[in-house]
């Protein structure tokens, strides 16, 4: 399956350069694939078979159970993924496309003559599809129409995803994406939570007094938010990884007590379904001339020097981490970090580190996890350049506010204070040397990830929510 991100970095292309955007989706998938091995089960329910035969078959192998064996794959199989995987595999690669080394589910195809290109994201059994070269996306729905079975759908304008809402005006430049239906189910299954006051921004005044003596009661829509804790994590956290990273850094903490719900991880579940309540139909926004970061970078660009090309990259991380945490949480760092391509966000994370306050520098010199192996951005910037109109590959700016960690990214030393950080923690250093990332400094005010490290109050909210391009109600 591929990866979320992956999936927006399409769609933030496709905006950026006016192109259609396709949804795909193959019926029946998996009972479509070759098996590789035998395989035998009883008779499924339902199943009418003579009772002579059984009891024919039964008389000549009285040591032997009677089924059947599988000529293709079933749903149910615990391979019956992998088959699926190999067939399409095999199916996309017989078309041309070349397989990504750093997504194993993205697929491109480039025209060397003409330079056009198409791009799919595979995601089980739906696909999405966009690209410069028309005629080979119509090759590929004829030949999608002709080689599998069943009644598959392929969306000329994509209006839905993996459960997300999506409006897209090709024309205008402009994608929207919403997961209100999922949100309004969250409170038609769990009734008790729905006599909730909406909040504005996921903050209450108890945040302040967490590290203190916890109630000695809770209320009835606590009580219930511990007892089904589990459930309603598992509901925000897909809200999070789709299209809603304001409830990130709410969500993270939340989860750190998805086994053993204490008061403060209730506090913040509550806050989170508070916010939702008031904002249902909130989520990205794709524009193609104006992108929910280009006032900032604009900004960086005018004020400093070393800035003054940001404009001109196609990809933009940021990056930040946090003070101590709280005393009950052993008061560790949040790293946090958002990554724009062409001023859309389509990467965001926040995560608890190892490391103390004391330690900040170093946790800001972590960055991004996808740093310390191989950045899908760096990826698709190396190998396939074309996607954002590249000659050659450019160097992924890194904005951080830490001067300590800048100066340990771009002149890195080793002492008695460093050696005993993990050598893999220093690889932004490897990835500076070899140009394919430069971090830079930006005031703390203009980091858009210091809202994936920390809590923020409803002002400086409200603000980082119009910079992550985010719109609706």
């Amino acid at each position: 399956m591929s990866s979320l991100i992956t999936a927006r970095t399409l769609m933030s292309i496709a905006v950026h350069n006016g192109l259609s955007i396709h949804h795909a989706d193959i019926a029946q998938a998996f009972v479509q694939a070759k098996l590789d091995r035998s395989i035998f089960c009883s008779f499924p329910k339902g199943v009418d078979v003579s009772a002579k035969l059984i009891d024919h078959l039964q008389s000549k192998h009285p040591n032997s159970r009677i089924g059947i064996r599988l000529l293709k794959s079933l749903y149910g199989l615990k391979n019956a993924p992998l088959y699926w995987s190999i067939m399409l595999n095999e199916h996309l690669c017989g078309l041309g496309f070349e397989r990504s080394k750093s997504d194993t589910c993205l697929y491109v195809h480039r025209n060397e003559e003409s330079g056009k290109w198409c791009a799919i994201a595979v995601f089980v059994d739906d696909l999405l599809v966009t690209g410069t070269d028309t005629d080979k996306i119509s090759e590929l729905r004829e030949y999608l129409s002709t080689t599998f079975q069943g009644n598959g759908a392929w969306e000329e304008n994509i209006n839905s995803f993996l459960g997300m809402n999506i409006f897209y005006d090709q024309v205008n430049g402009i994608l929207k994406m919403d997961i209100a239906s999922k949100i309004d189910d969250l409170f038609k299954n769990h009734p008790e939570i729905s006599s909730v006051h909406g909040i504005n921004a996921p903050h209450l005044a108890c945040f302040d007094k967490l590290d203190l003596d916890e109630p000695s009661s809770l209320s009835s829509v606590e009580q219930y938010i511990k007892d089904n804790f589990s459930v309603l994590a598992g509901t925000f956290i897909y809200l999070t990884i789709t299209c809603r990273p304001d409830l990130t850094t709410i969500v993270n903490k939340a989860c750190k007590g998805m086994h053993d719900p204490q008061y403060r991880h209730i506090a913040y579940m509550l806050a989170a379904i508070k916010y939702v309540k008031n904002h249902r139909t909130l989520g990205l926004c794709y524009e193609r001339d104006r992108g929910g970061i280009s006032n900032v970078v604009a900004t960086l660009a005018e004020r400093y020097e070393e800035l003054k090309n940001l404009q001109n990259a196609p990809v933009v991380a940021f990056s930040d981490a946090s003070h101590l945490g709280l005393q009950k949480d052993k008061m560790r760092s949040v790293s946090g970090s958002a990554i724009y391509c062409h001023d859309h966000l389509i990467e965001w994370s926040a995560k608890c580190r190892q490391l103390l306050q004391v330690l900040q520098w170093k946790v800001n010199s972590l960055l991004h996890p996808l740093l310390l192996t191989k950045p899908f951005g760096i990826h698709l910037m190396e190998c396939y350049r074309f996607l954002y109109g590249l000659e050659k590959p450019l160097a992924v700016p890194i904005l951080i506010d830490n001067l300590a960690c800048l100066r340990v990214s771009n002149h890195p030393n080793s002492s008695t204070k460093t050696r005993h950080v993990r050598l893999r923690e220093f690889r932004i250093c490897d990835y500076r040397e070899e140009g394919k990332v430069r971090p830079y400094w930006l005031p703390g005010k203009l980091n858009v990830a210091d809202h994936f490290s920390k809590i923020l109050g409803k002002v400086d909210f409200e603000i980082n929510v119009k910079r992550m391009g985010m719109s609706g109600a």
